[in-house]
């Protein structure tokens, strides 16, 4: 089981590596503030998740572990999962609302430091039955908000944002979930624990995780660079090459709503509206709202 943990757990590396490079190639070509907090969250987790494949490592597979660098391990963890909280209240927030404005991110922070009180609690009393109900309730709060969060943005038609992480919401919930359960499990037969547990029932989450967001990457992937459907049926927007978010912030634009009417409308900045009305702009070849709408106009006309 230790060498399938091994080689399960250089899968999931591997494979979170590329999860985060895709987020950052669709990040650049569709700047939003939900993936933003993603590529923070992605990047903090393959941090996290390489630190626990190390302490695997040091306390399975080498003869002699080290306490030093076991603690150093711990204690590096421990700071990541308090940096994960402030994420994760990021990451909700702006897959709801567009953007995370200072009173979230008020929240986030202090959610960040409770949990790190926890930790700091669990770490001065050393009890094992403390630190399983710590992650007990840690794991589960997590899960609950994903999964309330979820439940927040799965039936919003058109709204890119939950299409988008709607089935990351869904996995995260049930992994934070499962966490619970197998902390529970443990707490009361704690001389069946091994932990090879750990890394494996990690590295298998991360792969399922990977998984999906590479099809959901090649799924959005082919909306632009597929748009072969009937005449009839096209969204003349689709035929420039326009990411949803461009697509929607393009329905208003030849509406004539004002850039910040726009953001008002859809819970992002101005500034931002106006860096996409911008690359709306150059892939439709236009210089302003009237040649924008223009041509689009004259687009329905010929079909």
């Amino acid at each position: 089981m230790e060498l399938l943990a091994f080689w399960l757990s250089i899968l999931g590396f591997t494979s979170l590596f590329g999860t985060f490079i895709l987020s950052f190639i669709a990040q650049k070509r569709d700047p939003e503030e939900f993936r933003s907090q993603y590529l923070w969250y992605v990047a903090i987790s393959w941090i996290w998740f390489a630190l626990q494949f190390l302490g695997f490592i040091e306390l399975t597979l080498l003869h002699n572990p080290q306490d030093a660098v076991i603690a150093v391990i711990g204690i590096s963890r421990s700071i990541l999962s308090v940096l994960i909280t402030y994420r994760i209240t990021a990451l909700l927030i702006s897959i709801d609302t567009g953007t995370v404005g200072r009173r979230q991110k008020l929240y986030g922070v202090l959610l960040s430091i409770l949990v790190g009180i926890l930790i700091i609690a669990v770490i001065l009393v050393e009890n094992g039955v403390v630190a399983y109900i710590v992650s007990l309730l840690v794991n589960g709060c997590f899960g609950g908000f994903f999964l309330i969060y979820w439940l927040k943005v799965r039936n919003r038609e058109g709204d890119f944002r939950s299409e988008r992480m709607s089935s990351f919401l869904v996995l995260s919930a049930i992994a934070y979930l499962m966490v619970g359960l197998y902390t529970v499990l443990f707490l009361f037969f704690p001389r069946f624990y091994r932990p090879v547990y750990d890394t494996l029932a990690t590295a298998l989450f991360i792969l399922v995780w990977c998984v999906n967001d590479v099809a959901i990457y090649v799924r959005e992937m082919s909306r632009q660079e597929n748009p072969e459907r009937e005449k009839e049926s096209v969204d003349p927007l689709t035929m420039y090459g326009l990411t949803p978010r461009e697509q929607e912030i393009a329905r208003h634009v030849v509406t004539g709503l004002s850039y910040k009417e726009i953001a008002d409308v859809l819970n992002i900045s101005p500034r931002t509206v106006e860096t996409h009305v911008y690359r709306v702009f150059k892939k439709c070849s236009v210089a302003n709202k009237m040649e924008l709408g223009g041509k689009l106009f004259q687009f329905r006309t010929n079909t």
